[in-house]
């Protein structure tokens, strides 16, 4: 999978989800496998994705 560009894969997250895209990109060696995984979670419902980004935020306080 080509990894899309990190605007436009941001803005249409947003649309979707209401909210920024949060990734926890430490364990992650290349930016392009961060947007990717954003990419992924295109399709998912809002409910869900607020739900994967409240524990992406909590890994990242942590």
């Amino acid at each position: 999978m080509k990894a899309p560009d990190a605007q436009k894969l941001a803005t249409v997250y947003r649309m979707r989800s209401g909210f920024p895209l949060i990734i926890r990109a430490r364990e992650i060696e290349h930016f392009d496998a961060v947007l990717r995984a954003g990419a992924s979670r295109l399709d998912n419902q809002p409910a869900s994705e607020r739900a994967f980004a409240l524990v992406e935020v909590a890994k990242i306080l942590n």
